[in-house]
């Protein structure tokens, strides 16, 4: 079975809530920070700077070995597959909230707005993280619905899953449709995107997302980690 959707949300009840959710996460003690998410806020309105889309293939998928697995018809290579044992499925999401976004806090730096800049990265990344968390929740439903059940995701650029594998992953979803651009070296424009892969089977394991981020070298520094994506 192959399962695809392309979903432009911007506009809908679902962006609304989470911009309100990222805005709300960012808030700080500070009444100037309070008051300069109160205008960002305004101006994420007023110019529609939040364009989220989400793309995303359920795929048939068999390991060839415990560190290749091969999806559709192509072969994805990495020693952290061996979390996907079991699954006879593989859904391949993309996601973003749009290139004007990045434009509006690189606009900022460039005119000396740096707390704008920053407060936009921040607030970008925490709905990032409140968009994954939706799309593994997507997952779990239409796994559920076969009868089966979902593990936890995996992302390029975790330790053993190099970025290289992106530009195939993204023909795999078909992360153009969402308007999300995979370079060659496995970078995704806009900047503000993910992609992960998500197991799919009858006995599938889930993970915390704390536990991967305690294998990897960069969680001290990574701003991910600081934010707590788990809910």
């Amino acid at each position: 079975m192959t399962l695809s959707q392309t979903t432009p949300i911007a506009h809908s009840p679902l962006a609304a809530g989470l911009l309100r959710r990222g805005i709300a996460g960012s808030l700080s003690s500070h009444s100037s920070i309070r008051s300069r998410l109160q205008e960002l806020a305004q101006r994420i309105e007023r110019e529609n700077l939040f364009r989220p889309a989400v793309a995303y293939r359920i795929l048939p998928s068999s390991m060839e070995e415990p560190q290749r697995w091969r999806i559709a018809e192509a072969i994805v290579e990495g020693s952290i597959l061996e979390r996907m044992a079991g699954a006879t499925q593989v859904a391949v999401a993309f996601a973003t909230i749009g290139s004007t976004w990045g434009e509006a806090a690189s606009v900022s730096f460039r005119h000396g707005d740096a707390v704008a800049g920053c407060l936009f990265d921040e607030v970008g990344t925490r709905i990032l993280g409140l968009m994954a968390r939706r799309i593994e929740a997507l997952i779990r439903i239409e796994a559920r619905r076969q009868g089966r059940c979902s593990g936890s995701p995996l992302e390029p650029g975790q330790p053993g899953l190099s970025l290289t594998v992106q530009p195939l992953l993204g023909e795999l979803a078909d992360a153009r449709s969402a308007g999300i651009e995979v370079t060659p070296h496995g970078v995704l424009l806009p900047t503000k995107s993910f992609s992960m892969l998500i197991g799919i089977g009858t006995s599938m394991r889930r993970w915390p997302r704390a536990e991967m981020c305690r294998e990897c070298r960069s969680s001290v520094r990574c701003q991910r980690y600081c934010l707590s994506w788990d809910p």
